[in-house]
C-alpha cells in the first residue's frame, strides 16, 4: 500500500500519479498473492497511538493521538502524556537530531527524521480542526491556523 499522497498546500493540486493513500484490513491466511501489485502488508496493530520526539537519542516528548476507526489521518485530538520509551537500539545507527516516532500498543509503526512541530511553545493539547469544521475555539482553547495535506485548515491549542 503505497502511503504519500503530495498536495501544494497553495495551489491544492494533488500528485498521486505514482503513489496514493489506500488502506485495506484484511486476514492474511498463508499468503499476499490476493494484494494488489504496489500494495504492502504489515500487521494490524491496536491500542494506544503515541508519538514520542527524541533529540539526539533522548526521549523529549510523547504525545496520545485519537481518531475515529474509519481514517489514518483525520485526528481528533492528541495531548502530552508521561509515557517513557527508550530509543529502539535498531535506530541508534541514524546520526538525526531529532527523530519522531509512532507506536501503537508499545510497538514502533513508523519513523520521522523530524520532530512533532505541533507542540512547540509548550502546547498541552492540540486539536485539528478540518476543512468545513467551526473555527471558533472552545473555551480554553486559542485557534491557530496549521494547515496539512490531509485536510486539516488549523488547530484548537492549549
Amino acid at each position: 500500500m503505497p502511503i504519500y499522497t503530495f498536495k501544494n498546500l497553495e495551489t491544492k493540486e494533488e500528485y498521486d500519479e505514482v503513489m496514493s493513500y489506500e488502506e485495506l484490513q484484511e486476514y492474511l491466511k498463508q499468503d499476499t498473492t490476493q494484494l494488489p501489485v504496489g500494495f504492502f502488508w504489515c500487521e494490524w496493530f491496536e491500542g494506544r497511538h503515541v508519538s514520542v520526539d527524541y533529540k539526539d537519542g533522548v526521549q523529549v516528548l510523547a504525545v496520545e493521538g485519537t481518531k475515529p476507526d474509519n481514517t489514518f489521518t483525520q485526528w481528533t485530538k492528541w495531548h502530552r502524556v508521561d509515557d517513557e520509551f527508550p530509543l529502539p537500539s535498531i535506530l541508534t545507527q541514524f546520526n538525526e537530531q531529532y527523530l519522531n516516532c509512532e507506536y501503537i500498543d508499545g510497538k514502533l509503526i513508523e519513523v520521522h527524521f523530524r520532530r512533532n512541530e505541533d507542540f512547540d511553545y509548550a502546547t498541552e493539547e492540540f486539536i485539528p480542526v478540518w476543512e468545513g469544521e467551526n473555527t471558533t475555539p472552545p473555551e480554553g482553547y486559542s485557534y491557530i491556523q496549521y494547515p496539512d495535506v490531509h485536510g486539516r485548515i488549523g488547530a484548537f491549542v492549549k
